[in-house]
């Protein structure tokens, strides 16, 4: 029979495997490097220093590149994923936890190049099914008309209540924008959501993406600038064919003719 002391050791090698993870995003340019396992780490109301997970802006010259009117895709994975994204699957299956029930993520976009807070940025692409433990990559939708230019950018997550506890998830990497209107600015469009930190709700209603936002690309207000995406027209919809009525057969109708003959005797 083991002793104590020997249950003990083996429970503590079995320990990190079963280590607590949790989800971070993966994309060039990204604050703290796609490397840093801890960029996976929740913030919460103890998180003083939680804008952009307390990272530093990166100075590698790596840029995300997101071409308005497309799709962008974009690392979310757990950080036992780091090197590997593509394998987040099964990197991730020691804590199937890590993604606490979803609750939809959300991009936003701050064309200041040094932004000091979450009111920076403009949300421009919400995906409900995210973060999603059947792969490492998420799809988000970019608005037509999202301005062309170097920016900064941020994935947040506010996991659902079922699945964590008061915590949210924020990382920023350096990003340029293609295809957009040259020279627009953002007038308005909605905020990314923030949560459990110092200066926000950290009780009630949880706000969750999936709940508040529409699924894909956000409705943005631009001003300014030429150029960019045009939107994918919608087909025109055939004509339904109308049935012309029949026209009507001639009816036989026979005709009678009364000669009048006068006899004359």
């Amino acid at each position: 029979m083991p002793s104590i002391a020997a249950t003990f050791a083996i429970v503590g090698t079995l320990l990190p495997a079963l280590a607590s993870a949790h989800i971070r995003a993966y994309t060039p340019g990204i604050w703290g490097g796609n490397s840093d396992g801890s960029l996976e780490n929740p913030l919460n109301a103890n998180t003083q220093n939680f804008f952009c997970a307390g990272r530093k802006k990166d100075t590698s010259g790596q840029r995300s590149v997101l071409t308005a009117g497309k799709t962008f895709r974009m690392g979310v994975a757990c950080g036992e994923a780091a090197g590997n994204v593509a394998n987040a699957p099964q990197s991730c299956a020691n804590d199937p936890n890590a993604y606490h029930n979803g609750g939809g993520c959300g991009l936003a976009i701050s064309y200041n190049q040094n932004p000091k807070r979450s009111s920076d940025f403009t949300l421009f692409s919400v995906v409900h099914d995210c973060p999603n433990k059947n792969t490492g990559f998420i799809d988000f939708k970019i608005p037509d008309n999202l301005p062309a230019g170097d920016a900064v950018c941020s994935w947040t997550w506010i996991p659902d209540p079922s699945g964590a506890g008061n915590e949210m998830y924020m990382n920023c990497f350096n990003c340029r924008i293609t295809a957009g209107p040259s020279g627009a600015r953002i007038v308005s469009g909605p905020k990314p959501l923030q949560w459990a930190v110092p200066g926000s709700p950290n009780g009630g209603e949880r706000p969750l993406y999936k709940n508040k936002f529409k699924n894909g690309a956000q409705t943005l207000v631009v001003s300014g600038g030429s150029g960019g995406a045009k939107p994918t027209p919608k087909p025109t919809p055939k004509p339904t064919p109308t049935k012309q009525p029949a026209k009507p057969k001639p009816s036989s109708t026979r005709r009678v003719v009364v000669v009048t003959v006068t006899v004359y005797v």
